[in-house]
């Protein structure tokens, strides 16, 4: 089963958000970027029929907006509507292709369901497009170790970590020592962060 990617909503800092955001969507109220913000911060705060509304509104407003389509898309995988969220995430694309963080979020509802060889091909490009973005190869990481593909998934890591992606890719890569067997490296990670996936890929 996938590991999540991503990070769960309910957010304090989508409050601090959210209030500004809200006064500024008084004072103009067309403005695509403000609904898009009031959107992300409901979404944020698990406030879903809130957060679904705005990135309509925010859509329905200017439909070339690249992030409100991206958010959107994430929005949806969240709430497990993966073919909704692919086709956000393919619109996000189409408007901004180029876009490193775009081209990461159009993989993950690929990853969700499982299908991990669209979601390595996607991710490929990314890198290919932009081969010092960390998080496409923290993110490939994660795909080739769902794969089984360990030896690939250690060096996707190991990338991300000297790009500066040191969080949550330092775990990745404790489950990828334990898949490969090196025991003592995943322990030393478990020590740190007490993730609960180093034991389960330790067997315990």
């Amino acid at each position: 089963m996938p590991r999540t990617i991503m990070r769960s909503p309910k957010s304090c800092r989508a409050v601090h958000q959210r209030f500004p955001a809200l006064h500024a969507i008084e004072l103009d109220s067309t403005s695509s970027e403000l609904h898009a913000t009031l959107a992300y911060s409901y979404f944020y705060e698990w406030r879903f029929p809130g957060a679904e509304t705005e990135f309509q509104n925010t859509i329905r407003q200017n439909p070339l907006y690249s992030t409100a389509h991206q958010w959107y898309a994430e929005y949806l995988r969240f709430s497990n509507r993966q073919e909704e969220a692919i086709a956000e995430s393919n619109r996000a694309l189409e408007i901004d292709p180029l876009s490193p963080i775009i081209n990461v979020e159009a993989v993950l509802p690929y990853y969700c369901r499982g299908e991990y060889d669209k979601a390595a091909a996607q991710l490929q490009r990314t890198v290919d497009l932009d081969p010092y973005f960390a998080s496409a190869h923290g993110h490939l990481c994660r795909v080739y170790d769902a794969k089984e593909l360990y030896k690939h998934a250690l060096q996707e890591c190991l990338a991300a970590k000297a790009l500066g992606d040191a969080g949550w890719i330092e775990q990745d890569l404790g489950v990828v020592y334990a898949h490969i067997g090196q025991t003592g490296k995943a322990r030393a990670i478990q020590h740190t962060f007490r993730n609960a996936l180093i034991p389960l890929a330790l067997g315990g």
